[in-house]
């Protein structure tokens, strides 16, 4: 019997350290598939709008990073100009839902302007090509966060700002003008186009709006850009 029950318990510890095995695994998997998704849509964007299914949960995920790497990309901007303790949580949180709530009424104006434009894109489908037009301004980011580091903070605090309107306002109107040139549309595209302005404008003018009457104005002054 005792023999038995070592047996078992050997058994049981195998199978207890196979299964972490398998976790870290899975896990592997995950990340060399991500990374592989990554490298495809920085060599080439464009190929956002022939994208393959079952990316969605990536695309999500380009989106957070954005957001977070522009977060502490601004902190690391505040730090070279303040000396004082700053709070890295405060102004990484702070610029992360700013960064966050701007793509996210990007998003809902391209949806919103879709339904004019009769391409039956869906939500899902708009935050694949959006996310992965991001790309590129992440492995930027990256490199505005080393020459901070090398104190090259004039040109960091250019090219974080260069990224921020690209991404927000400038980015939107390409991923427009090319749904408008490859779908028909049940509205003129100067009109859509136009459709389109107005309706991010007066969005994100309310998003602004709603911020500064919360009491949460002082979110722009940890927001270097």
């Amino acid at each position: 019997m005792e023999m038995r029950k070592s047996e078992n318990q050997q058994i049981e510890m195998r199978t207890s350290r196979v299964q972490p095995n398998e976790n870290v695994e899975k896990v592997k998997g995950s990340l060399q598939a991500y990374w592989n998704y990554l490298l495809r849509y920085l060599k080439k964007p464009t190929e956002a709008f022939r994208r393959a299914e079952g990316e969605f949960i990536f695309d999500v995920v380009t989106l957070a990073l954005f957001a977070l790497f522009i977060g502490i990309v601004n902190y690391a901007l505040k730090s070279s100009h303040d000396s004082a303790t700053l709070s890295f949580v405060s102004i990484v949180s702070d610029t992360f839902f700013f960064i966050a709530f701007g793509m996210l009424i990007v998003l809902i104006s391209l949806y919103l302007i879709n339904k004019f434009l009769g391409a039956e894109l869906t939500l899902k489908t708009l935050t694949g090509i959006y996310g992965t037009q991001l790309i590129p301004l992440l492995a930027l980011s990256l490199l505005t966060f080393v020459l901070i580091l090398i104190k090259s903070v004039v040109i960091g605090n250019v090219l974080l700002l260069a990224i921020v309107l690209y991404a927000i306002f400038v980015l939107p109107l390409y991923l427009l003008t090319r749904l408008l040139a490859t779908t028909s549309s049940n509205l003129d595209p100067h009109y859509s186009f136009i459709s389109y302005l107005i309706l991010f404008t007066l969005l994100f003018s309310f998003y602004l709006r709603v911020i500064l009457d919360k009491g949460l104005g002082d979110i722009f002054g940890r927001l270097t850009f």
